[in-house]
């Protein structure tokens, strides 16, 4: 079963406001989240208000995109990321087809839907921070 809320859920909103985190809600429900690290770097990420049921457990879903390819990506870099999946702790990279030319690249992690504003606040810092890098190392850019 998924649930929704194209206002945001209310327990996101909550715990971005306890941690003081800035945000904005997009059109379909989701947080969206721009970082600017210390190094001048930013990424931007999203919290999806939509969650799902999995093993009896209510989860969402935080992730940030990396890269898009134009066209169908080369081998080599989806070997990287499939390779990057075994060093990461939490998440993993998607490659996601937007049109028969395009392709995103984004890094997502789940996370307990009641969850708390450490556990969230962790959890997003690492999906940020591993995106981050993953750009900067595909296209040396700060695009996302």
């Amino acid at each position: 079963m998924i649930f929704g809320s194209q206002k945001g859920d209310s327990r996101v909103k909550f715990l971005l406001d306890e941690l003081n985190i800035k945000y904005s809600i997009t059109d379909n429900g989701r947080f969206r989240v721009l970082v600017t690290f210390e190094d001048g770097r930013s990424q931007l990420a999203f919290i999806d208000s939509t969650t799902y049921e999995f093993a009896g457990f209510e989860m969402r879903e935080i992730w940030s995109i990396a890269h898009i390819f134009r066209g169908i990506p080369e081998s080599s870099a989806m070997l990287r990321l499939l390779m990057h999946n075994e060093a990461v702790k939490i998440g993993s990279w998607r490659i996601i087809e937007r049109d028969p030319q395009e392709f995103m690249v984004v890094f997502a992690a789940a996370i307990a839907a009641d969850t708390d504003a450490y556990a969230l606040q962790r959890v997003l810092r690492a999906v940020l921070q591993t995106a981050d890098a993953m750009e900067q190392e595909l296209n040396g850019k700060d695009e996302f």
